[in-house]
């Protein structure tokens, strides 16, 4: 998302785990050397997307147990170059500044989010509270991701209207700048 449209870096979508023979040929012809795996096993099968593109990349995976840690993840390496998985640092990183928040549970405030973001060069962290599950990841993200690096936030985006972020979510983001 943000990421890639900051760094006008092409998007791959893995369907069923692989890549389609012409988006691995694309990777190869395309003067890459680094790519950024976004998602667990259920999502990319690492050996197999290894196996299409064969020798000379670097690979660098970002990953949850869900949509809401992965989210997590991959802000916290586009913005610091860390993580679980993370064995390279992107060249030109985002900030934690001009952040948004976007409803996990459905995305199309997410996407719409995505040209913005990437224009001001910032993260995006999904968020739900819907189900119980979901919004203590949500809580664990707005403390590690938000919390944490508030002192190089002076602004933000809350994306969605009350239905997609409820204002309980909105009051835990301000507390957590505070």
């Amino acid at each position: 998302g943000p990421f890639a449209a900051s760094n006008k870096a092409p998007i791959f979508g893995a369907r069923s785990g692989v890549l389609t023979s012409e988006e691995a040929q694309a990777i190869k012809d395309g003067g890459f050397t680094k790519v950024v795996v976004v998602g667990g096993d259920a999502s990319v099968n690492f050996g197999a997307l290894k196996a299409q593109l064969g020798d000379g990349f670097q690979y660098t995976r970002l990953a949850g147990q869900t949509r809401y840690q992965t989210s997590a993840e991959i802000a916290t390496w586009a913005a610091d170059g860390t993580g679980d998985e993370a064995t390279f640092a992107p060249v030109i990183p985002l900030s934690y500044n001009g952040m948004a928040v976007a409803s996990g549970e459905n995305f199309p405030d997410a996407l719409a989010s995505v040209d913005l973001l990437g224009r001001n060069g910032s993260v995006l962290l999904l968020a739900d509270e819907t189900y119980p599950w979901n919004a203590e990841t949500t809580r664990t993200n707005i403390s590690n991701v938000v919390g944490a690096n508030k002192a190089y936030i002076a602004s933000g985006y809350v994306l969605g209207g009350q239905v997609a972020v409820p204002d309980s979510l909105k009051a835990e983001l301000e507390a957590a700048t505070e």
